[in-house]
């Protein structure tokens, strides 16, 4: 696949109404902890392939810290 099907938030919306949902996400906040070791691997891969990003972020996601995105850009093909 080349670009993103924007009908994949099907996907998470029938997880999202799921009587499964307690379980499911707890499977996937468990498993972050695996994300977040894969980081310096991903950033890597980033830096060397310069992939192009569409970053969308919500200003009050609070996730994340603000000044995150800005530092995206360094490991991607120029703007």
């Amino acid at each position: 696949m080349d670009r993103y099907d924007p009908d994949l938030w099907t996907d998470e919306f029938i997880f999202s109404i799921s009587p499964a949902r307690p379980t499911f996400r707890a499977i996937c906040f468990y498993d972050y902890r695996s994300n977040v070791e894969a980081y310096p691997k991903w950033q890597a891969w980033m830096r060397e392939k310069r992939p192009r990003l569409l970053v969308i972020w919500g200003k009050y996601d609070l996730s994340f810290d603000p000044g995150e995105p800005e530092t995206l850009p360094q490991g991607c093909a120029e703007r």
